[in-house]
């Protein structure tokens, strides 16, 4: 599931960039592209939660194994 998110944040966040650029360059609406790379930034934060939490369970785990 972390690899799922991961994906998600870079493709979000290409996408938000790419959205700015158009924005910017096209005189188009940019806020589109913001709500892109807050997204992608929401999708980072879940992914480093998600990671953290299955570090400290296998170290529990080990813990647990070698009776300490």
């Amino acid at each position: 599931m972390t690899i799922v998110y991961f994906v998600l944040g870079i493709i979000t966040g290409i996408a938000g960039i790419k959205e700015i650029y158009f924005g910017i360059y096209r005189r188009g609406n940019i806020s589109l592209g913001f709500a892109l790379i807050f997204i992608s930034a929401m999708f980072f934060l879940t992914f480093y939660i998600l990671s953290v939490n299955m570090l400290v369970n296998s170290l529990n785990k080990l813990i647990v194994s070698m009776g300490i």
